[in-house]
């Protein structure tokens, strides 16, 4: 009976890892993709505080968000800027940093350092939840899948103050054009910036 209900479990996770992979290939983060999106940010009472639009651009496992900040990922190095302290951040981001930042990478890797398991489908389509296996600032990440398409509807970022974050998907647009950008910041473009080089 355990190893009836083990072997169960395991692949109720594998099909929660499959669904995922299947909305990075539909949503073509390999080909190249731009998304625009509603983040909504709500407090440990479930009340809204902050709301933003936001464009984010995606190939492979680099990407471009152009939000409250810019953030660019080359694959490699995190660079960001804050235009309210005027500092340009670089770093070398973990996974977990990665999915905080950029919810859609869960998509393309979402066992690696996830437990990846299905939630309760609402009348959209599937719900996947992921937790993190190791010490985390968010909880749990819930990300909605269009049933017809399997493009994903809205994710949900729990943090562990019980605050979470809201991201409702606007619009997908092809960009294989982006497959010549460089997503990179370049340091000359904020000559006035003081740079945090956390690498």
């Amino acid at each position: 009976m355990i190893i009836l209900f083990s072997s169960l479990s395991a692949a109720y996770a594998q099909n929660a890892v499959q669904l995922l992979r299947k909305s990075a290939s539909a949503l073509g983060m390999n080909r190249g993709v731009s998304v625009s999106y509603e983040s909504s940010f709500f407090d440990n009472r479930g009340r809204g505080i902050s709301s933003s639009k936001g464009r984010l651009d995606v190939l492979g496992k680099k990407f471009r968000l152009q939000d409250a900040v810019t953030a660019v990922y080359d694959g490699k190095s995190l660079t960001f800027y804050n235009k309210e302290d005027n500092t340009l951040n670089i770093s070398s981001p973990t996974s977990d940093e990665l999915a905080q930042i950029n919810p859609l990478v869960l998509l393309d890797q979402p066992d690696g350092g996830f437990h990846v398991f299905d939630l309760p489908e609402t009348k959209l389509g599937p719900v996947i939840g992921l937790t993190p296996k190791q010490k985390s600032n968010f909880s749990q990440i819930e990300v909605c899948l269009n049933r017809e398409n399997n493009l994903p509807l809205y994710i949900k970022v729990s943090l562990t103050d019980r605050s979470y974050i809201s991201i409702k998907i606007m619009g997908v647009v092809p960009m294989p054009s982006l497959a010549k950008y460089s997503f990179k910041i370049d340091p000359k473009d904020y000559p006035k910036a003081e740079i945090i080089d956390l690498r």
